[in-house]
């Protein structure tokens, strides 16, 4: 351990000394520590990155007095710079206030940061007791937290309820697999376009697929929630206090925005390997990546921060809105309430967002992909069939359909009354699409 302080003189050589002298009495540390003078700060800060290159496991504090010129100034007023090789985050000093409660076990309280503090502190009235000879040095610390409004008292680290996006999210691998294997061979093998003749309209044939896994769906969430709420062994319940329905419903909107993201995805494919593929990546790396990025460990530090857009968007996706709904549910599991129908408005977690904005935003995901699906199959060129335009959706013509030019109908047969039976009668309001004259055998 090194001690580097600024400016180096004669008063604050003797003053380090008696410093570092009571800091090792006190914290009863065994290994080295050195100490070197700089001129001034910016000297300071360039010395201590220029060691800790050379040496990244260093541990360096920095130290800087102010008016500590000839002798121990009238008032102690300094600033400390401790080392970030080991602490670069935990101090949460870029937060503006911690949320829910203070924590416990930060590194403000586990590093030497405070034990420094207080031999300076000491040293310096030890200094200013001599210098007006006062040798009487028996006094009394008395120390109070800074108290701190009324909050939930949840349990601050990680929580089992943590995992379960995770043995959600990749417990329907193989089912999301399946919906993207079955749709992309449907269209590769032309069942789609057969279907399509034989009269089938895309909106049938998209509601049926999905109400097919969804149905699939519902019976296997119903399990999952049954399971999380049912005393398992030595009575741990992982959702004791949510309620029930509200738990389910949840993951029925979860399942209903997987559904529909995997069927938006399986447009962009027409080989299943290269589909699946893509899908693996994106899905997995979705699921892990912000679990362990923004919910795992220190959330407050690193979701709580972002935007109410940033929130948003991270809900836009399935594994996104599994992993926020189930950090609310640890949150409320912690502090004895659980997921309940009159909390989901409430700001207790979050400052800014909450259970009913994470139930809009997947809301809004379902009709996301609902028109994703209804414009890209109908624009996307590489599958079977004739793609429309780009700007379909902006033609008066494909909503109120084409008005037929005067003068265009022409008479197909030349009926008699001799052979008006075997003729079937044409339908009305409808104009012909395909002509075919002067057909003989």
């Amino acid at each position: 351990m090194q001690f580097v302080y600024a400016p180096g003189n004669p008063t604050t050589d003797k003053f380090m000394q008696e410093a570092i002298k009571l800091f090792k009495t006190r914290t009863g540390y065994v290994g080295n520590i050195t100490s070197k003078g700089t001129k001034n700060e910016k000297e300071l800060a360039s010395y201590c990155l220029y060691q800790q290159r050379d040496d990244s496991r260093s541990n360096m504090i920095g130290t800087v007095f102010k008016d500590f010129e000839n002798k121990v100034p009238v008032s102690l007023d300094y600033k400390i710079r401790y080392s970030s090789v080991y602490y670069s985050t935990n101090f949460f000093t870029q937060l503006k206030y911690r949320v829910n409660g203070p924590k416990y076990g930060t590194a403000y309280t586990d590093t030497y940061f405070l034990n420094w503090q207080a031999a300076v502190e000491q040293t310096f009235i030890e200094r200013k007791m001599e210098e007006y000879n006062k040798t009487d040095f028996s006094y009394k610390v008395w120390m109070q937290r800074f108290p701190y409004p009324e909050h939930r008292d949840t349990s601050s680290g990680f929580s089992v309820i943590n995992i379960v996006p995770w043995v959600i999210g990749y417990g329907y691998l193989i089912f999301i697999i399946n919906i993207v294997r079955r749709m992309i061979e449907e269209k590769a093998n032309g069942s789609k376009e057969l279907l399509k003749m034989m009269g089938m309209t895309d909106f049938t044939y998209w509601a049926s697929t999905f109400m097919n896994y969804f149905i699939i769906g519902l019976i296997t969430l119903l399990i999952i929630t049954i399971v999380y709420k049912a005393p398992l062994k030595h009575g741990i319940v992982f959702l004791k206090n949510s309620d029930f329905f509200l738990v389910y419903i949840l993951l029925c909107l979860f399942m209903a925005s997987l559904i529909l993201f995997c069927m938006l995805f399986s447009i962009f494919f027409n080989r299943t390997i290269f589909a699946v593929i893509a899908l693996l990546v994106v899905y997995v790396m979705s699921l892990t990546f912000l679990l362990i990025k923004l919910f795992m460990l220190e959330s407050d530090l690193n979701y709580l921060p972002l935007s109410v857009g940033n929130k948003f968007g991270i809900c836009l996706l399935p594994p996104g809105a599994l992993n926020t709904l189930f950090f609310f549910a640890s949150f409320y599991e912690a502090s004895g309430e659980g997921l309940q129908w009159y909390n989901i408005t409430e700001f207790s977690l979050v400052p800014d967002y909450n259970v009913l904005m994470v139930i809009g935003a997947m809301s809004f995901s379902c009709l996301l992909f609902i028109f994703g699906i209804w414009y890209f199959d109908a624009v996307w060129p590489w599958q079977p069939g004739v793609p429309k335009p780009f700007y379909f959706l902006f033609l008066p013509s494909y909503w109120f359909g084409a008005n037929s030019k005067s003068g265009a109908e022409m008479k197909l047969v030349n009926k008699s009354d001799n052979n008006v039976d075997f003729f079937e009668e044409e339908p009305s309001g409808t104009s012909p699409g395909v002509i075919i004259k002067n057909l003989c055998k």
